[in-house]
């Protein structure tokens, strides 16, 4: 039998709970922006799927290259940008390993591994998994009509016409 104290705390957990679930990210608006001394311009794409910057200082890739061209099985899981959550550690190591009791020990284990090396509200970590992740997409091998690629090798934008 739960105490009053145990039902109070209860209660503010799952408050707390819908709280964090109510939540949304948080984009900074145009004027906010504006407001920080921040210039920002909308940016259109273009029947050709690129982006139409101007000045543009650079062609970039057309938007839905990473959907045109699958990343192949050969570098593995692409670097996350968030930490995970237990079921999603739980998703991953299913793939793997076939014991129903070893899955969640296993699971378990990963997962607080990720958080001790996870340091949250830390600029430097956010910033080397966003590089991470952005490197990954830029040099795993990719499937093409022309073989195997890299969108490194994409220059002088060969592919994408």
């Amino acid at each position: 039998m739960r105490t009053k104290t145990q039902a109070d705390f209860l209660d503010f957990l799952k408050g707390l709970l819908q709280q964090l679930e109510a939540c949304e990210s948080d984009y900074p608006s145009p004027d906010y922006l504006e407001r920080l001394q921040i210039q920002s311009v909308q940016v259109d794409i273009a029947d050709n799927q690129t982006i139409q910057f101007d000045p543009c200082f650079f062609q970039p890739y057309p938007e839905g290259i990473l959907h045109k061209y699958e990343a192949t099985d050969e570098d593995g899981r692409m670097p996350r940008l968030s930490t995970p959550t237990l079921a999603q550690v739980l998703e991953e190591v299913r793939e793997e390993y076939s014991n129903d009791e070893e899955i969640l020990e296993i699971a378990k284990s990963q997962h607080e591994q990720i958080l001790e090396w996870k340091t949250f509200d830390d600029w430097y970590s956010d910033g080397r998994d966003v590089y991470s992740h952005i490197n990954w997409h830029l040099t795993t091998l990719r499937k093409g009509e022309l073989g195997l690629f890299r969108l490194s090798d994409l220059v002088p934008h060969r592919y994408w016409r």
